[in-house]
């Protein structure tokens, strides 16, 4: 009787901007593309993310994780600290009457929410090297 192994299914994500809309090569040292932000590279340059799902595809898997960490980041009270800081410390002006500048905050907001994505992403690939380098 053979057994057939499964292959762990992975999700690839640019390093630009953390979206699985990313087009690559199936070959080692190949080219890839972002569809999102059009970042162009190596196809060894994605974040690769191992995983178990319940969402269908490779893509479904990495838009319900971006869209569950755009919820926190969504949070007013996560909010309103950010607008504090990024005001205090200028990166964000204010009108006469102390608001910030919307499209400003949001922008930062969104960068701050790919980068911690990416992060994470990142941090867990080195993870699995470790575990499969025989780390703990």
């Amino acid at each position: 009787m053979q057994i057939e192994q499964q292959k762990q299914k992975e999700v690839r994500l640019c390093p630009g901007c953390g979206s699985p809309a990313v087009e690559f090569s199936s070959l080692v040292g190949g080219e890839a593309v972002c569809r999102v932000c059009k970042w162009k590279g190596d196809r060894e340059e994605l974040l690769v993310m191992p995983f178990d799902h319940i969402y269908g595809t490779e893509e479904g898997v990495g838009m319900a994780l971006h869209n569950e960490l755009r919820r926190v980041f969504s949070n007013p009270l996560f909010a309103t600290d950010i607008i504090r800081f990024l005001t205090r410390w200028g990166f964000v002006e204010v009108d006469k009457d102390n608001r910030a500048d919307v499209p400003t905050t949001t922008r930062y907001i969104a960068a701050i929410g790919r980068a911690v994505l990416v992060a994470v992403i990142k941090e867990r690939e080195k993870i699995e090297m470790e575990k499969g380098n025989g780390g703990a």
